[in-house]
């Protein structure tokens, strides 16, 4: 059609065409006309008009679902396309229209769209498309009702029935009738909710009784279709059974009770053999040190010999009574940290000289390059634990002859860090990820080592940098070394440290 077509005056053209038209036209597209075709292709409720045509009902097409182009700025390039089903004459139908604006005379502008019934294709995926959503709801424990509040009709679907443990025979006529199987205690203010005029969108939780007695949780959410009017057209829901999931969350409710109070149980015992253990040891520990010392006699060789063995034995006792509570305690979640403005170079340093007598034993060279941060916002304690665990760990396991280095610093990234490089036996690359496993220890390393530890210290170290919001890099290469380096975010610093990464902040 040419720019320039008067269209009022080829109505009577149109009007005894085979084919569908559908002329939507007036300033806010608030008027329409169908040909006789098109009315029967929708059977849709029009009005006789004019030079044979008819009023077509804009409202009932887009109440079944076609989005109608009401305006010329709707268009983009090319043509617009719009499909929705119409149930006419007992027969559903899949109807598509293909719309085009052109422009008439006085630069006016219509709506033209030219309608087809889809073919026997799309027509026949229909009951495939319904046999996948019934699969699909027995599948996930769903099911749906379609409610037309006008009309009281309701339909269900096969998924509803299963739900509600209802036979098809047997289904409740009205939506009414459905919601007599709600649980009392939650039909009031299920009735409340559905009764509120102010939602479009809700979702309600619930029980019901089914036939068979049984009680069911229900999980509901619905989507209500308002009419041009303001007015309900239907109102479409899901149902889900839920039972299963809120017995999981009591049953994880009662087992989070019952960890509760066997951790109550493990601090007491724990705070209990604690005081227990460290009695007798501390006399042990002082004698066997007086002993050691022969401050009150002298002792033969031997005898010195298994005093020291004795002193040692219980020093490695009640560092492994403080590794087992201190570890209980970050489990529990017991373990505050008291943060304060420290210097982790300063800690470092303090840390290293006080171990610089077990280095010395094995001939081990000790390089401490500690030049910040500063002013780190960690606790005290907590940081000495870290050094004093992580330079234990490299002593134990670097042979005679070997060296260490203890570095601390803040990164490229603003991140302090410590790290703690030895020559030592290393690690194997498949134990690398367990090393901070409490209790775990490497067996190649501490058979080439000749000794064990607790297998504590690391786990320990791992769990306060993570109390500091940090973490712990491992890299290691056996027969060379192992590196251990913690990271902990910055909270406050100075900036007049000297970083030892490469960079110095501003």
């Amino acid at each position: 059609m040419a720019a320039g077509l008067t269209l009022m005056s080829h109505f009577d053209v149109l009007a005894q065409l085979p084919v569908p038209v559908l002329l939507i036209g007036g300033a806010d597209g608030d008027r329409a006309w169908c040909n006789a075709a098109a009315s029967a292709l929708t059977g849709c409720h029009c009005h006789p008009s004019s030079a044979g045509w008819v009023d077509a009902d804009l409202a009932a097409l887009e109440a079944a679902g076609m989005a109608l182009p009401r305006v010329p700025s709707s268009f983009g390039d090319g043509d617009l396309t719009a499909e929705a089903e119409f149930r006419v004459g007992g027969r559903l139908k899949v109807v598509r229209f293909t719309f085009r604006q052109i422009w008439g005379e006085s630069d006016e502008c219509y709506i033209v769209g030219i309608g087809a019934e889809l073919g026997s294709v799309q027509r026949t995926e229909a009951p495939v498309s319904r046999q996948v959503l019934r699969e699909i709801e027995d599948l996930a424990l769903i099911g749906h009702y379609v409610q037309y509040p006008e009309s009281g009709r309701v339909e269900w679907s096969r998924g509803l029935e299963r739900l509600r443990g209802l036979q098809s025979e047997a289904r409740p006529a009205t939506f009414a009738e459905l919601t007599e199987t709600i649980y009392p205690e939650d039909a009031a203010s299920l009735a409340a909710r559905e009764a509120d005029p102010g939602w479009i969108r809700t979702s309600m939780e619930f029980r019901v009784i089914r036939p068979d007695t049984t009680i069911r949780n229900i999980y509901r959410h619905c989507i209500r279709d308002i009419g041009p009017d303001g007015r309900i057209v239907r109102v479409v829901g899901i149902e889900q059974d839920i039972t299963e999931f809120r017995q999981v969350e009591r049953d994880l409710a009662e087992c989070r009770v019952a960890a509760d109070a066997a951790a109550k149980s493990k601090a007491e015992f724990l705070a209990h053999m604690s005081h227990e253990l460290r009695t007798p040891l501390n006399a042990i520990k002082g004698f066997s040190e007086v002993m050691s010392q022969e401050l009150f006699g002298s002792l033969s060789e031997r005898y010195l010999d298994y005093v020291r063995e004795m002193h040692k034995s219980a020093e490695d006792l009640w560092l492994r009574i403080d590794h087992i509570l201190d570890l209980a305690r970050i489990e529990d979640g017991q373990y505050e940290l008291g943060k304060e403005h420290v210097d982790l170079g300063q800690i470092a340093r303090e840390v290293t000289g006080l171990m610089q007598g077990r280095a010395d034993e094995k001939a081990i060279t000790v390089n401490v390059r500690a030049a910040g941060p500063e002013h780190f916002w960690a606790e005290r304690r907590a940081l000495k634990t870290i050094v004093y665990n992580l330079v234990d760990n490299a002593l134990k396991f670097t042979p005679a002859g070997g060296a260490i280095a203890v570095e601390s610093g803040v990164t490229h990234s603003g991140d302090a860090f410590l790290r703690v490089s030895d020559t030592g036996i290393g690690i194997p690359a498949r134990d690398l990820d367990r090393v901070c496993d409490p209790f775990f220890q490497s067996r190649a390393s501490v058979e080439a080592a000749g000794e064990a530890g607790t297998g504590l210290g690391l786990a320990i170290t791992k769990s306060l940098i993570d109390l500091h919001d940090g973490r712990i890099e491992i890299a290691s290469e056996v027969g060379k070394g192992s590196t251990f380096t913690a990271l902990m975010p910055m909270r406050n610093y100075s900036p007049g440290w000297a970083p030892l990464m490469g960079i110095r902040r501003a």
